[in-house]
């Protein structure tokens, strides 16, 4: 009969029999055997004992004395340089092998070296993917694998708390499934240009509408990733739930623009009326003057310390429907000092088509364009206008002013940054003409929903 044995620790486990007794222990302490005596000394060629009765195996082998064995011939098995188990085939008789027989041992003991290897990849494949199957499963931020085509392979419990759908309904599905329309475009082309080669991995912020229809943001970090089975790159996604640090960068972007927009631009009216008023009463009590000249300095401390404090100043909510009030509230409080002429002019029908979210923003990008002028065009004449131009929404600010260069002006202040800002936000184009000596002129055309009609 022919044996494959393997030597595991104090134990000689026999992994293949060839025509062995049904009687066979596969299993026995290795002391004394002849195979383990083989693997321990680990000698690469083949070993042959013959009248085995006569030797000391004949005590210490069991099975030399139960089947009357005569003749062993063993090649030792390797795996890499550490021999791991030997190959034999015993004899009730005398046996001498020939060169064939060696030739023959040599060649078996070869298949099941690679045999060992193969099985030893594999072993420490399964245990790798279980361990990577725990770390996927444990980790504290979402993880999801996609293939070449945006589809999801895998995700972990994080990932499908932060979407809100099942691992059964978002693998198989692309994201599609969970991405928000407006970043999608960007996504696809950002993932696309990874599995082209174009990029090793890309970091990217979008928006998820979860399975609720809340809407959250995420930052996605992507990297290759090589696994079994696939032939070519997959990618690996850490995505992490930042709707909370996007709040807060909006909260401080908010207090930021309506601290500038809103707050500043009152003051600066109070400080032209004030100025104002010194200039007429200069003529008529000088001591009184000299006290507004101190009411106007500090008020110019307070700005510079508005524009250095970033306090929170909610802009008071419009309603729907009173956008035209309170535009003409704020053009009244800009014309209490001498500001030329102010023409207004508001087509309620389209002012009203403004939503309650749009109304603020509007009014706030108004407002700046008008302190603006009147602090620095030196105009005679200004004009405001609210109408429906080309199916859009229009406002227009309008002076005869000094102008300048939008190209080459580079101010360090806030004002048209935030205008700018406020019109990304609202999805409207803000257009800004000036040329020196010929007036400035500001537009804000935001597009309007389609009237709805009935059946």
């Amino acid at each position: 009969c022919a044996l494959y044995s393997r030597l595991e620790g104090a134990v000689l486990r026999s992994i293949g029999q060839w025509q062995t007794p049904p009687d066979f222990n596969p299993t026995d302490q290795a002391d004394g055997h002849l195979c383990a005596d083989l693997i321990k000394r680990g000698e690469d060629h083949l070993c042959t004992v013959r009248h085995l009765s006569n030797t000391s195996y004949a005590r210490t082998d069991p099975n030399v004395s139960r089947y009357q064995l005569q003749t062993y011939v063993g090649q030792i098995v390797t795996r890499g340089k550490d021999p791991i188990g030997s190959l034999c085939v015993v004899f009730q008789h005398d046996f001498v092998p020939t060169e064939a027989d060696e030739g023959l041992m040599g060649i078996l003991a070869s298949a099941i070296e690679t045999e060992e290897e193969r099985m030893q990849a594999q072993e420490a494949l399964r245990t790798s993917e279980i361990q990577w199957r725990q770390f996927v499963a444990d980790a504290p931020v979402g993880l999801v694998i996609l293939d070449s085509h945006q589809r999801v392979l895998s995700a972990n419990k994080v990932f499908c708390a932060l979407t809100g759908y099942s691992e059964r309904e978002v693998v198989g599905n692309t994201y599609v499934l969970y991405t928000h329309p407006e970043d999608l475009p960007d996504n696809l082309a950002l993932t696309n240009a990874f599995f082209s080669g174009a990029r090793s991995g890309y970091t990217y912020e979008k928006r998820y509408i979860r399975k609720t229809g809340d809407i959250i943001w995420v930052a996605v970090t992507t990297t290759g990733i090589e696994l079994p089975g696939h032939t070519s790159s997959l990618l690996l996604a850490v995505v992490e739930n930042i709707s909370e640090r996007k709040l807060i960068a909006e909260e401080r972007e908010r207090i930021s623009q309506d601290l500038h927009d809103d707050i500043l631009q009152s003051l600066y009216a109070v400080g032209m009326g004030l100025e104002h008023m010194r200039q007429r009463i200069t003529r008529i009590s000088p001591t009184n003057a000299r006290r507004l000249d101190g009411s106007v300095t500090q008020l110019n401390g307070v700005i510079r310390q508005v524009r250095s404090f970033i306090p929170r100043m909610q802009t008071p909510a419009i309603q729907q429907g009173a956008f035209d009030q309170a535009l003409l509230a704020i053009v009244q409080s800009l014309t209490v000092v001498d500001a030329g002429d102010i023409e207004l002019a508001i087509d309620k029908s389209v002012a009203d088509g403004l939503s309650r979210t749009q109304c603020g923003p509007v009014l706030s990008i108004a407002k700046e364009a008008l302190s603006n002028s009147l602090r620095h065009a030196g105009a005679a004449h200004r004009r405001i206008t609210v109408q429906l131009y080309r199916g859009k929404f229009r406002l227009e600010v309008f002076d005869d002013g000094k102008g300048f260069s939008p190209t080459a002006r580079k101010s360090s202040g806030m004002g048209l940054s935030n205008m700018r800002a406020r019109a990304r936000k609202l999805g409207a184009r803000l257009t800004i003409r000036s040329r020196p000596k010929k007036g400035t002129q500001v537009v804000l055309d935001i597009p309007m929903p389609a009237p709805q009609t009935t059946a």
